[in-house]
């Protein structure tokens, strides 16, 4: 049977939806976004600022030296005379809402894709899988990350149409190298990783993870157990293990959950592909955590999480 929650009404918003993340996961994804191509990552971080501007978050974008591990903004760089210079990599573009609000999230998404120089760029191509019984998207990066960044527009767009939006800040890091972060990206994560009491990522989960779920007061102290029943809250039952797609974030005393991103598998390869109906299990699955850490009375449990398990599992 179906849980009701205070949550449900804009929960529900996310099922019509689903036409829209799909159509613009494929577009993000038919973008060569390789890493190390500037232009192309440069594209695909554009069409996501474009994306979350209704939303009236403060937005920057960012230069990176990845060489001399500097940002500096707005996006030129100068050699030692003065002269402009282009950058190696793409910009970091940095969103940011409510920052004097009692509660406040991190989110990471990178926006380059893991696509090596030597391989052609491929096609996307939606496709029936009679092995998950129903669509898949194959393409590059369609899951790691162009699918994970469409579940986490659409999770804050939710967030915002809510009445417990105003107790909640969240700061949002497009990154240009994830897959190979640079001194200077993982300088801005370090850094904001300070301003916040949780940091998000949206990281594929493995299509072939055992549907199950350990007892709700095992591994991760409180955290875990919370992050347990919300997912419970919506009958998922899919534990959030890596896809083999996990980003290289420097070591921060943040709690986080790193994926919260799309079903999907054969991550950075030509066979890399995401099952379409979990952009909306997905997106709701996101949104109805921060719409419960919006409206949670307290957070003290975050700082209970053993600093063992600095990265939650989530079933």
């Amino acid at each position: 049977m179906r849980q009701i929650t205070p949550f449900t009404p804009w929960l529900d918003w996310l099922d019509d939806q689903f036409e829209a993340m799909l159509e613009k996961t494929i577009r993000l994804a038919r973008i060569d976004s390789r890493s190390g191509d500037a232009t192309g990552v440069n594209r695909v971080g554009e069409l996501v600022r474009d994306l979350l501007s209704g939303l009236g978050a403060t937005s920057e974008v960012f230069a990176l030296n990845p060489d001399r591990g500097i940002f500096q903004s707005p996006c030129v760089l100068a050699d030692p005379q003065g002269n402009e210079q282009p950058s190696g990599q793409g910009q970091l573009i940095r969103l940011c809402q409510r920052p004097q609000a009692p509660r406040q999230v991190l989110l990471v998404a990178q926006l380059d894709t893991a696509c090596p120089a030597t391989q052609p760029f491929q096609a996307v191509t939606r496709l029936e899988d009679d092995a998950v019984a129903g669509e898949i998207l194959r393409g590059p990066g369609v899951a790691h990350l162009k699918g994970g960044i469409m579940v986490m527009i659409k999770a804050l767009q939710a967030l915002e149409r809510t009445p417990w939006a105003s107790q909640i800040g969240w700061e949002l890091l497009l990154i240009p190298d994830g897959e190979q972060p640079s001194a200077a990206t993982s300088a801005f994560i370090t850094d904001a990783s300070t301003r916040h009491q949780l940091m998000l990522g949206f990281n594929p989960v493995a299509a072939d993870a055992a549907i199950d779920c350990p007892p709700p007061d095992t591994g991760g102290g409180a955290m875990q157990q919370w992050l347990n029943d919300t997912a419970r809250s919506l009958g998922i039952f899919r534990p959030l293990a890596a896809a083999g797609a996990d980003v290289a974030w420097p070591r921060v005393t943040l709690p986080q959950i790193r994926n919260l991103g799309v079903v999907g598998g054969n991550i950075r390869s030509s066979d890399e592909y995401m099952q379409v109906l979990s952009l909306t299990e997905r997106a709701k699955l996101s949104a109805l955590l921060l719409m419960k850490l919006a409206a949670a009375g307290e957070l003290s449990w975050l700082e209970e999480t053993d600093a063992d398990y600095p990265t939650a599992q989530l079933c």
